[in-house]
């Protein structure tokens, strides 16, 4: 099945520091992909050694349009705790969407049970409506509650992301193949949209979907309940218009 996916909202700058690439390379290489609008979305400034507080002052200096792509200026949160609470909350009005996602050295991942960690996970979405993504809740690190996560997106009008990064051979990510099938056979069941995203932290992985590409192919995955398809399907994601 030869797939249009328009859009990526995952993407990393030189300004969380451990990428590679200007925000004006990723936007060229979006519209090398086909893309028509690209998410930068830097780690905020709870993560060490990554942007600072003045680099999400003055993010209204990006333009809309870069390289020829809608650019929306995201943000990638991070949850602190298994109540469900943001390091960063300031910047939830700085942004056009927000991702909010668990990451080791800032989240005790040792310190709880898969019930402690989905719900964190939902907690968060319900104290920050302003979160619209969570951020590669394959991470089998955190072990979840698929189906209670899936239940909690689609009552709240929200998105798991199925991050392609996540399935490349250099992810330290644990057990996301599995994870991934099974949150996207969930979704099927369900009818409950997913957003791709590409996590890209150089270039050339901007828009390059090709390791989610074969899992969805062989679920039979219907593109009605992939976001990325249609500005339509983000405008009511995000409830807004681009």
């Amino acid at each position: 099945m030869n797939r249009n996916f328009i859009m990526d909202l995952h993407t990393h700058s030189l300004a969380s520091v451990h990428a590679y690439s200007t925000i004006t390379e990723n936007a060229r290489a979006a519209k090398e992909a086909g893309l028509e609008i690209m998410g930068i979305s830097d780690h905020a400034y709870g993560m060490p050694n990554t942007t600072n507080r003045d680099y999400w002052l003055n993010i209204d200096a990006l333009p809309d349009y870069l390289e020829g792509v809608r650019l929306l200026k995201g943000v990638e949160l991070n949850i602190k705790n298994h109540q469900g609470d943001l390091i960063e909350p300031d910047l939830l009005d700085r942004v056009d969407y927000s991702i909010a996602s668990l990451h080791g050295h800032i989240f005790d991942m040792e310190s709880g049970s898969r019930k402690d960690f989905t719900d964190a996970y939902i907690r968060c979405l319900e104290k920050h409506p302003e979160v619209k993504i969570l951020g590669h809740v394959d991470d089998g690190q955190y072990p979840s509650d698929y189906v209670a996560l899936v239940d909690a997106v689609k009552d709240m009008g929200r998105a798991l992301e199925i991050n392609n990064s996540s399935l490349g051979p250099g992810s330290y990510r644990v057990n996301s193949q599995e994870n991934i099938r099974f949150i996207l056979e969930t979704c099927l069941d369900k009818e409950v949209p997913v957003i791709l995203n590409t996590d890209a932290h150089v270039a050339p992985a901007v828009g390059d979907f090709s390791a989610i590409r074969p899992i969805l192919e062989d679920l039979d995955f219907p593109d009605d309940l992939i976001i990325n398809t249609s500005w339509k399907k983000l405008e009511e994601l995000l409830g807004r218009s681009l």
